[in-house]
């Protein structure tokens, strides 16, 4: 089964923040996951003006003919689900009295969802991204686990970009030499995310990412590239065909393969307790 996120309206143009927070309620309290783009009923792609519009709906009739474990967030009252679409549904609409613009809006219903809080929460809203609806296949396995025990499983999918980049900061000090970081991680530089000097006096760039498409890899690369005159690049991402195909091209560019190397090192028995305490609040 397919995962999938879907993000309600945060700041309709059509109605008011209050009517936009009561249709959130109402949506949140009968477990139902809805679309708006134009007050019609048609499912057809093709009965929508935008481009926006024909994709939401495209992909909507798709998770309703085939099911998915889908996250869903209400940003408007600040809950969020993790729940089934069972497959075959109706193509169901509705127009809501909630708003004065009275919309009508194609919804769909989720199936026993379980409600998000805290580090899950922030997680899911973390790596969402933008955009109303979406395939989710980075949390394949996640989304389900979660649905099923209520919390997000110990693997290296389930960490937070700065909690990646943290642990390769270690595993540069412990693997490749790293002596001290030169700026904070992640948000100083907007090309890179760790940036030290080596026992020798160099300097170290380094690019950490979950991404293994060539599409997302590339221009990561390229700007990590721009450092190799200035000391060692790393870029740590998830081995895929890919980024090896990458890693070919870019030689001037160290690839370590976070599933592989980092995750790995992790579960040494020398890094247990400080595996264990930065994953202690999945639990």
């Amino acid at each position: 089964m397919s995962s999938w996120f879907i993000r309600h309206w945060p700041k309709p143009a059509q109605w008011t923040a209050t009517e936009n927070k009561n249709t959130h309620g109402y949506l949140f309290k009968k477990h139902w996951i809805a679309i708006h783009f134009e007050s019609i009923t048609d499912w057809e792609p093709d009965a929508y003006s935008t481009r926006a519009g024909k994709s939401a709906i495209r992909l909507l009739n798709e998770l309703r003919k085939e099911g998915g474990t889908v996250c869903v967030d209400y940003p408007a009252i600040g809950e969020m689900y993790v729940g089934e679409v069972k497959k075959g549904q109706l193509q169901n609409s509705f127009r809501s009295n909630l708003s004065s613009e009275r919309p009508i809006l194609k919804y769909l219903k989720l199936h026993k969802p379980r409600k998000v809080s805290g580090h899950a929460r922030t997680f899911f809203r973390t790596l969402s991204g933008q955009g109303t609806i979406k395939h989710w296949p980075s949390l394949h396995g996640v989304l389900p686990y979660f649905y099923k025990h209520g919390k997000l499983p110990r693997v290296r999918v389930a960490l937070l970009p700065a909690q990646l980049e943290t642990i390769c900061q270690e595993y540069l000090r412990d693997n490749q030499g790293m002596l001290r970081l030169l700026w904070p991680i992640g948000r100083s530089m907007p090309d890179i995310d760790i940036v030290g000097i080596n026992k020798k006096g160099g300097n170290i760039y380094a690019q950490v990412t979950h991404a293994d498409t060539k599409l997302k890899l590339k221009p990561k690369l390229d700007r990590l590239l721009s450092f190799k005159d200035k000391g060692i690049c790393v870029f740590f991402c998830p081995q895929s065909d890919d980024s090896s195909a990458m890693q070919e091209k870019y030689l001037s560019i160290k690839f370590i393969w976070t599933e592989e190397k980092v995750w790995k090192w992790l579960q040494q028995r020398k890094n247990t307790k400080y595996m264990n305490s930065l994953l202690s609040w999945l639990s």
